[in-house]
């Protein structure tokens, strides 16, 4: 018996792609060739997605999650740049996105929507605005596809941005999620998913009885748990990160980024003054 390849998925990715500058001006016929040869991929937090060495010719949209490329610089790797949910890039050639000798790797659990370059180079010759869509956002270093006017914070941000550069240009405190969400010490796993999915949130912070935050607990934290079978009836103390990993609001978003990467994890807290 012969199992359908996981990686193919015609239906989602022209679903993906429909809704994405410049893919949802194509036409339905060359859609479907983007979507049949295209192949959804998923690489975990950390996973090489790409080697400096890298020779299939490849466009790659973000469906979810995000990216970064990393050199190998005379004082060790550091963090030449990075693209989120709905921006795109090339490996090999199929489009400009890491530099010489850099590494791409998922900045979080990331999924990937993977073109080959031949597909993309026909289906561009035919369309113009492909092409050009992509030199224009390339020379302001930003390639997002995701449909302008959805109310992110990224986007809205990307668009009020003259140079496209919001890396460079916007302050952490500009883009961070406001109104933290936090539960008390001694309150049970249990109940810290339920406040997590009724706020719509990734994480909640942990604090004393008098305010102070003593720890951080992430959606991810909370599969591990059930992955290692610790109890919902656990308190949430016994599953937080501390100290909580901070930066000030004034901190541009390339620095927060860099430090969210060299460090391993996925969350800080914006502070204003110190608090």
């Amino acid at each position: 018996m012969t199992m359908p390849d996981p990686s193919l998925q015609p239906d989602a990715v022209t679903a993906f792609l429909a809704t994405a500058p410049p893919f949802d001006r194509l036409s339905p016929a060359d859609l479907a060739e983007l979507a049949a040869a295209g192949r959804v991929a998923l690489y975990l937090e950390g996973e090489t997605i790409a080697d400096p060495d890298a020779l299939e010719p490849v466009v790659c949209c973000i469906q979810r999650g995000g990216v970064v490329f990393v050199g190998s610089g005379q004082d060790g790797p550091g963090l030449l740049d990075a693209r989120g949910e709905g921006e795109c890039f090339g490996l090999a050639g199929a489009l400009p996105g890491c530099p010489d000798g850099c590494r791409v790797a998922a900045a979080a659990d990331t999924f990937l929507v993977r073109l080959p370059g031949s597909v993309f180079a026909a289906v561009a010759g035919r369309n113009p605005q492909v092409g050009a869509y992509f030199d224009n956002c390339l020379a302001r270093q930003v390639c997002r596809t995701s449909a302008e006017g959805t109310g992110t914070a990224g986007t809205a941000d990307t668009a009020d941005t003259a140079d496209g550069d919001y890396l460079f240009t916007r302050q952490a405190g500009e883009v961070a999620s406001r109104g933290v969400v936090g539960v008390v010490r001694g309150t049970d796993l249990r109940q810290t998913a339920r406040i997590m999915e009724e706020a719509t949130v990734g994480s909640v912070v942990v604090r004393e009885a008098s305010g102070t935050v003593i720890g951080i607990v992430t959606d991810r934290d909370l599969r591990r748990a059930v992955a290692r079978g610790l109890g919902l009836s656990a308190a949430v103390e016994t599953l937080m990160s501390a100290p909580v990993a901070a930066i000030d609001a004034a901190t541009p978003c390339f620095e927060a980024l860099s430090r969210m990467t060299e460090s391993g994890f996925r969350h800080l807290l914006v502070t204003i003054d110190g608090e």
